[in-house]
């Protein structure tokens, strides 16, 4: 595995973590998106 590949699955994975971490609060509040 490279260097680039690990760097560009961990960003996923951050992503993916902002994604939940940002929706979690407004399923949580009944928040509807868009």
């Amino acid at each position: 595995m490279t260097p680039a590949k690990r760097l560009g699955e961990q960003e996923e994975v951050w992503q993916a973590f902002i994604l939940f971490a940002s929706a979690g609060p407004a399923i949580a509040t009944g928040y509807k998106w868009p």
